[in-house]
């Protein structure tokens, strides 16, 4: 009869005479791991993709300002870069005019 998997790792833990199942600190492997190295470059790797997708966000955005000026073009009118820039944006200051 074969034992199963958790059989075999349970008679392993006794025979090294550990009751947790680990093995015991001087067996164990040594991590040579640099983890500060790491989360550099993690850090960097995450300022890269952030800058990747700004990039390409402005990109799209150019795309769409540039077929809305040949929409414009298309359809007749001269006064395209005015219509397609918009309403200006910040603060809107409302005056008063004088003859009314």
């Amino acid at each position: 009869m074969r034992k199963s998997y958790l059989q075999e790792t349970a008679l392993s833990a006794q025979d090294e005479r550990n009751p947790a199942g680990r093995r015991p600190v001087a067996m164990r492997e040594r991590d040579d791991t640099d983890y500060d190295q790491r989360h550099f470059v993690n850090l960097v790797a995450a300022a890269f993709l952030l800058a990747l997708a700004l990039c390409i966000g402005y990109t799209i955005r150019m795309f769409e300002q540039q077929q809305k000026i040949e929409k414009c073009l298309l359809s007749g009118r001269k006064d395209c870069i005015a219509v397609t820039q918009g309403a200006p944006r910040g603060m809107v200051v409302l005056t008063r005019h004088a003859n009314r």
